[in-house]
C-alpha cells in the first residue's frame, strides 16, 4: 500500500525576465484568503454582479479592468512596453484568472503564487485599486541573493518564521519589482477569515474549576481582530498587547473579544453566568486581523510575537483559509515554532462543511491542535470543516468542542452577531470552538505546568467524549471533556493514527504498520488493555483484520513509555473510501482514546501527458493544466525533464490545457494552444500534446488597411451547472497557433470560439477615434479548432451604426461579443472624442453583443470607470443596417433587478440609465437608500438605489423606498431622488416599480434648442399605468411648475433658465406610486 506524503515545493530562484504582454482589452455587458469563522449569509443570486466599478492591477503591471465589479465583463490594459504578450484567462466558480503568457511558467512550478492573478479574490481581499495602490506580497529569499528593498517597494516586517519578509509593491512600479526582485518564491498576502452559558459546563468547566484548576498562571495569546479591554469580563485580563494591522487597536469587528473572553472572561458583567473556561488566565492580545480580513503577514508576525516575545505556551487562532496539498507558509510556521518554543497552537478546523477534504490552513499543520464544531447536544454543525487532510489524507480535526450559538462578551464596536443584552453577542464557528479547547489547554497547563504542547494535544484528544455517529474525519478523537482530561495522565503519542493514502487499484497493497506510544506522566505504573474498533465508509465493520494491534495489553512504567505495532491491511477486501475507527486504552482509572483513520483510494488512474514544442523537443517548461469535468477541480502539472507530466486523477471526465510560448526575435512572440476537451479516465492513458500538429488562426476583413484590434481564441466548457471560460488573447495573426486532440462533443458540452476586431489604429496605437470597427465572433459548437481561415466579406455582417452623445469630451466605447453561460468575450476599449459616431460591422450570432460607454474621467488610455452605462446582448441579423444612440440625455433612474424570495426583498436601481434604456451608473458623492415599513426603517445602505431587506412578513404589505444621491462627475442628473409606495408578499412575483425615462429632443451635446414650447416624450417601465404627472423647473428645483400630460408626451412653456430639471409621479391602479426628481435633466440652447 503506497501512502502519498505532503510535500513543500522546490523553490528555484525566481527569474522573471523580458516580461512583455499583449494588448488585447475586453469588456462585457460580469480572492487563499481567510475570513471570520462565522460568514456572513450570501444575499439571494437576484443582487449578484451589482457593484461599482473597478480595476485591479496585477503584480505584472498590466491592469484589468472590471465594469460593476463584474468578472464576467473584464478588460485588460497591458502595462507599458508589454503590447506584445498574450493572456490566458479562466473563470470559473467565483474565480477569474488573468494570467499573462510570460509568467504561466513561474506559475506552473510553484515560483509565483496564482492568487495573485484572480482578480476576483483580489477584489474580494480588497486589493483592488479604489482599494489600494500597492500589493501586498510575501517572499522567501533566494540563499545567494540581496536582502534589498526594491525601488517602489516598502518593507512592512521582517517575517522569520518562513525566512522572508512582507513587502508592499507600489503598483507603478509592479512590473519594474518582479524583473528585479531576486526571491525564491513570491506569495500573494492574501487574508484568512476569522473562522457560552451552557458551553463551558458541557466540557466540564466547572468541575476543573472545582479541583483548583481555572488556568491561574497561565498565558494565552489571542490572535484575532482585537480585544476590547474596556469590557468588564475582560478588564483585569489583559497582560499586553501589540497591533499587527493597520487600524486603531480596537476591535471594529467583535470576533476577539468574543474569542478571548470564552477563553478567560471573568463573566463580571452577567454575574458569571458568561464566565469564560480559564478565568484566572490571562491574554495577550495580538490583533492580527481589520474589518477587511486577517492577512497573512500579520498573522506570521503575531505567530512569532506570540511565541517567542511574549513567551505565551497556548495561542488561539481561529482564523482559516483554503488548504493546498503543499506545506504553505502558515503551516510551516506552527510546525516551526511549536518545535522551537514548546508553544501549543490551538487552531480552527474552518466552516467549509459539510464536505469532506474541507480542513482550512493553518489547522491543517502537523501541530496544530485543529477544533471542529459541535452543538451543545454534542452533534456535528454541518459546516463544520471535515477530514481528511489535502495532499496526503492525514486524520484531521484532532477536537471538536461547542462553537454553536455560543454567548461570550461583545466589544463595544462589534459589528458582527446577534447581541445578547448590551455586553454580549452569540456567534457560531469553529472560531467558537477553538477558544473552548485553548481554555482547557490552559486549564491543563495550570494543573501540569512541565507539559510539552504534544502532552496538552494528546491529554485532550485521549480524553475526548466520543460521538458514535460521527467518524474520525468529522471529530477526531471526540468533543474535549475537561471531566476527564483533569485526571489524565497516560496519552498517546502520537494523538491520533493516520495511514494516510492506500493508492488504487490496491493490487500491490502491503500492510502498513505504524507505532503507538503510551506516554505515563504519572508516578505509578499503569497496565493498559487495548480495544479498536474500525469502519467502513458506510459505518459497517471493516473486514475482519483490516486493522488489528500487535498487543490486547501494555504495561506503561511511571515516567515512561510503552508501545504497540497498529496495522492496516487492505488487502483484505472491502470497500473503497474513508475507514475511520479508535483504539482504547483503559486501565488505571482512565481511558486513553487513539483515533485512527485510512483513505483507501477509490478508481484512480495515471494520466500521462506527453509535451512537445514545435521544434519536435520535449517541453519541460510549461505546465499543462487538468479541469476536473465531474468533480470541478483544477490543477497544474509541472512537466519532468523528458517533457512528461504525470497526474494522478480520480475516474472520470477531464479536460486539458496547455500554453506554450517562444520568443522568435525581440517583441516577437508566437503562442500555442494545445487541448484535449475530454479524456475519459477509466485506465491509466498516455495523451500527447504536440505543437507540431497545431495550425496558425487567420482572420482577414474586406477594408483595406483595417487592423487588427484584437484576436480571441477561446471555449466555454461545461462543468456540472456552470460554463468554465478559457482563453488566449493576442494582437498578431501570427502569433496564435492551435491545436485539439479532439473529439468532438455535443453543443451542450462545448463551444470554442474565435473572435476578432479590426479597426484605424489612431496616432496612439489604440484606435481611438477609428470610424468603423469589425467584430468577428465564429463559434465552433462542440469543438475547439485546431488553426483556422476566415476570409470575412462584407455580407456576414449586420452594420449597426452607433452615435455617441457627449457628457463630457472623451469617452470609451465598447461591443463585446456574449458567450454561452452569461459571460462576454474579451474586445477592444475605443476612446472616441465624442459627439462621434461609430460604424460596427458585427456577425451575427446566437448569444448577440453588448455594449459599453464609459467617460473619461483619467485621462488615461483606458477607463478607470467612475461612470458607465452598458445594453444588454442584443442578437443583430446578417444583412440588416441598425441605428443606435447611446448617452443621450436625460439620465435618470431605472431598475436593473428587484426581487422578492420568501422573507427577502433586494432591489438596485440604476442611478444614470440614458433615454435610450442603457442602464447606467456613475460614483455618487453622496448617496443613501431606505426600505420602510410603516414607520419603520426595515433596510438601508450608503449607495443609490440598493437595499437587501430580510426577515420580512410573509403576507402582502406596503413599502416605501426612499432614495438619493448626488454627483459631479457628469454635468446631467447632479441629483436624483426616487420615493416609491408598493406592496409586496412572499408569493407575489411581480414588484410594480415604475419609472419614467424622458426623451427630449437633443443634439450631440445633450441640449435641446430654446423654443416657445418644449415637448418631451416619455415612456413609463415597470407595468400598467393610470396616470402620470410632469413637473419642470429651470432654477435647479427651487421651484416646480406643471407641465400638460396627454398620452406619453409632457408639454410644457420653455423656461427662461439654462437648465432643466425634470420631476414625474407615476401611479398605478394598485395605488403604487413613485415620484422621481432629475435635477439638470438637460441644458437649453
Amino acid at each position: 500500500m503506497a501512502v502519498l506524503p505532503r510535500s513543500v515545493p522546490a523553490i528555484a530562484a525566481l527569474a522573471v525576465a523580458g516580461l512583455v504582454a499583449a494588448v488585447p482589452a475586453p469588456v462585457h455587458a460580469a480572492l487563499p484568503a481567510q475570513t471570520l469563522a462565522q460568514a456572513p449569509a450570501q444575499a439571494p443570486a437576484a443582487l449578484a454582479k451589482t457593484g461599482k466599478d473597478l480595476s485591479v492591477t496585477l503584480i505584472t503591471g498590466d491592469k484589468v479592468l472590471l465594469p460593476g465589479g463584474d468578472v464576467g465583463k473584464a478588460s485588460i490594459q497591458p502595462a507599458a512596453g508589454r503590447e506584445n504578450i498574450g493572456f490566458n484567462t479562466y473563470r470559473f466558480k467565483g474565480h477569474a484568472y488573468v494570467v499573462p503568457a510570460d509568467v504561466a511558467r513561474d506559475i506552473g512550478v510553484g515560483r509565483i503564487d496564482r492568487r495573485l492573478f484572480d482578480v476576483a479574490q483580489l477584489v474580494r481581499d480588497g486589493y483592488d485599486d479604489a482599494s489600494t495602490g500597492t500589493i501586498p506580497v510575501l517572499t522567501t529569499y533566494a540563499k545567494a541573493a540581496k536582502r534589498s528593498v526594491p525601488e517602489g517597494t516598502k518593507l512592512v516586517r521582517q517575517l522569520a518564521a518562513i525566512g522572508g519578509a512582507a513587502l508592499r509593491v507600489d503598483k507603478p512600479d509592479a512590473k519594474t519589482f518582479l524583473q528585479t526582485a531576486g526571491f525564491s518564491k513570491l506569495w500573494l498576502d492574501g487574508k484568512r477569515k476569522l473562522t457560552l452559558d451552557q458551553s463551558v459546563p458541557q466540557i466540564g468547566g466547572p468541575v476543573a474549576w472545582q479541583a483548583g484548576y481555572t488556568g491561574k498562571g497561565v498565558s494565552v495569546a489571542v490572535l484575532d481582530s482585537g480585544v476590547d479591554a474596556t469590557h468588564p469580563d475582560l478588564a483585569t485580563q489583559l497582560a499586553g498587547e501589540k497591533n499587527f494591522t493597520s487600524e486603531s487597536t480596537a476591535d471594529l469587528v467583535g470576533h476577539g473579544t468574543h474569542v478571548a473572553s470564552t477563553i478567560a472572561g471573568t463573566g463580571a458583567a452577567s454575574g458569571g453566568k458568561y464566565k469564560g473556561v480559564a478565568p484566572d488566565a490571562k491574554i495577550y492580545d495580538g490583533k492580527i486581523c481589520g474589518l477587511d480580513g486577517c492577512p497573512d503577514s500579520a498573522i506570521l508576525a503575531g505567530m512569532e510575537w506570540a511565541a517567542k516575545d511574549v513567551k505565551a505556551k497556548i495561542v488561539n487562532l481561529s482564523v482559516g483559509g483554503a488548504d493546498t496539498p503543499e506545506v504553505d507558509p502558515l503551516e510551516e510556521a506552527v510546525n516551526r515554532l511549536t518545535a522551537e518554543t514548546g508553544t501549543l497552537f490551538v487552531v480552527s478546523a474552518g466552516n467549509d462543511g459539510p464536505g469532506d477534504g474541507t480542513i482550512n490552513s493553518p489547522g491543517s499543520a502537523d501541530a496544530a491542535l485543529t477544533v471542529g464544531n459541535v452543538t451543545k447536544q454534542d452533534a456535528l454543525n454541518e459546516l463544520s470543516s471535515r477530514g481528511p487532510r489535502l495532499g496526503d489524507s492525514a486524520l484531521k480535526p484532532d477536537v471538536t468542542a461547542p462553537g454553536t450559538d455560543i454567548v461570550a462578551a461583545k466589544s463595544k464596536d462589534s459589528s458582527i452577531g446577534e447581541p445578547v443584552g448590551d455586553k454580549y453577542l452569540k456567534l457560531s464557528g469553529t472560531s467558537m470552538a477553538t477558544p473552548h479547547t485553548a481554555g482547557a489547554a490552559a486549564l491543563l497547563l495550570q494543573e501540569h505546568p512541565s507539559w510539552k504542547p504534544a502532552d496538552l494535544k494528546s491529554a485532550l484528544m485521549g480524553s475526548a467524549k466520543i460521538a458514535a455517529d460521527q467518524t474520525s474525519f468529522q471529530q477526531g478523537a471526540g468533543r474535549i471533556d475537561l471531566t476527564k482530561a483533569i485526571k489524565q495522565t497516560v496519552v498517546a503519542e502520537p494523538g491520533s493514527v493516520s495511514f494516510g493514502k492506500a493508492l488504487f487499484p490496491h493490487t500491490d497493497d502491503k500492510p502498513v504498520t505504524r507505532p503507538v506510544t503510551f506516554h505515563n506522566l504519572g508516578t505509578a505504573p499503569v497496565t493498559l488493555a487495548l480495544t479498536s474498533v474500525f469502519s467502513a465508509p458506510d459505518g459497517s465493520p471493516a473486514p475482519a483484520g483490516a486493522f488489528k494491534l500487535s498487543a490486547d495489553s501494555v504495561q506503561v512504567p511511571a515516567g515512561g513509555t510503552a508501545s504497540v505495532q497498529a496495522t492496516s491491511d487492505t488487502t483484505l477486501g472491502g470497500a473503497d473510501g474513508l475507514y475511520s475507527g479508535r483504539i482504547t486504552a483503559t486501565g488505571g482509572g482512565q481511558t486513553v482514546t487513539v483515533p485512527i483513520g485510512l483513505d483507501k483510494e477509490g478508481p484512480t488512474y495515471n494520466l500521462k501527458v506527453k509535451l512537445i514544442r514545435p521544434d519536435g523537443k520535449p517541453d519541460k517548461q510549461y505546465p499543462v493544466t487538468a479541469f476536473g469535468i465531474d468533480n470541478a477541480s483544477s490543477n497544474d502539472y509541472t512537466p519532468d525533464a523528458t517533457g512528461t507530466a504525470t497526474l494522478r486523477l480520480p475516474q472520470g471526465e477531464y479536460m486539458l490545457d496547455q500554453f506554450q510560448e517562444f520568443e522568435r526575435k525581440k517583441d516577437d512572440w508566437v503562442f500555442y494552444k494545445l487541448l484535449a476537451p475530454s479524456v475519459k479516465l477509466t485506465s491509466d492513458r498516455t495523451i500527447v500534446l504536440d505543437a507540431r500538429k497545431a495550425k496558425p488562426v487567420s482572420v482577414t476583413v474586406p477594408t483595406a488597411g483595417a487592423a487588427l484590434a484584437n484576436l480571441d481564441i477561446g471555449y466555454n466548457r461545461k462543468i456540472g451547472a456552470d460554463y468554465r471560460d478559457g482563453s488566449t488573447t493576442a494582437t498578431a495573426l501570427n502569433q496564435v497557433y492551435t491545436y485539439s486532440t479532439g473529439p468532438t462533443l455535443s453543443p451542450k458540452e462545448l463551444v470554442g470560439r474565435i473572435t476578432s476586431q479590426w479597426g484605424v489604429p489612431g496616432a496612439d496605437g489604440r484606435f481611438t477615434n477609428t470610424p468603423y470597427l469589425y467584430g468577428t465572433a465564429d463559434f465552433k459548437p462542440g469543438a475547439v479548432v485546431t488553426g483556422f481561415n476566415r476570409k470575412a466579406k462584407l455580407s456576414d455582417f449586420a452594420v449597426v451604426d452607433q452615435t455617441v452623445h457627449a457628457t463630457d469630451a472623451k469617452v470609451f466605447k465598447t461591443m463585446a461579443p456574449e458567450l454561452i453561460g452569461g459571460d462576454t468575450g474579451w474586445a477592444r476599449v475605443i476612446g472616441l472624442d465624442a459627439p462621434r459616431s461609430i460604424r460596427y460591422y458585427l456577425d451575427q450570432t446566437a448569444y448577440g453583443w453588448s455594449g459599453a460607454v464609459q467617460q473619461d474621467i483619467t485621462g488615461k488610455p483606458v477607463p478607470f470607470p467612475d461612470w458607465t452605462i452598458e445594453s444588454p446582448a442584443t442578437r443583430y441579423q446578417v444583412g440588416r443596417h441598425y441605428q443606435e444612440r447611446w448617452n443621450a440625455a436625460v439620465f435618470g433612474p431605472a431598475v436593473r433587478r428587484i426581487a422578492r424570495t420568501s422573507d427577502w426583498l433586494g432591489i438596485v436601481i440604476a442611478s444614470l440609465t440614458d433615454a435610450d434604456g442603457h442602464l447606467g451608473g456613475v460614483r455618487m458623492q453622496s448617496a443613501s437608500t431606505k426600505l420602510y415599513r410603516g414607520g419603520t426603517i426595515v433596510s438601508n445602505s450608503d449607495s443609490f438605489g440598493t437595499v437587501d431587506a430580510k426577515d420580512l412578513p410573509a403576507g402582502k404589505t406596503t413599502y416605501r423606498l426612499v432614495t438619493t444621491g448626488t454627483q459631479k462627475l457628469v454635468p446631467f442628473s447632479t441629483r436624483i431622488d426616487l420615493e416609491a409606495t408598493f406592496s409586496s408578499a412572499a408569493d407575489q412575483q411581480e414588484i410594480a416599480l415604475h419609472t419614467v425615462a424622458f426623451r427630449p429632443d437633443v443634439d450631440g451635446k445633450n441640449t435641446v434648442a430654446r423654443k416657445p414650447m418644449t415637448s418631451i416624450p416619455f415612456e413609463v417601465a415597470g407595468g400598467p399605468v393610470t396616470k402620470v404627472t410632469v413637473e419642470y423647473s429651470d432654477n435647479g428645483g427651487s421651484t416646480w411648475k406643471k407641465a400638460e400630460v396627454k398620452g406619453k408626451t409632457a408639454t410644457f412653456t420653455t423656461p427662461a433658465g439654462k437648465t432643466v430639471s425634470l420631476r414625474s409621479t407615476a401611479t398605478d391602479a394598485a395605488g403604487n406610486t413613485t415620484t422621481q426628481t432629475v435635477i439638470t435633466a438637460y441644458n437649453l440652447r
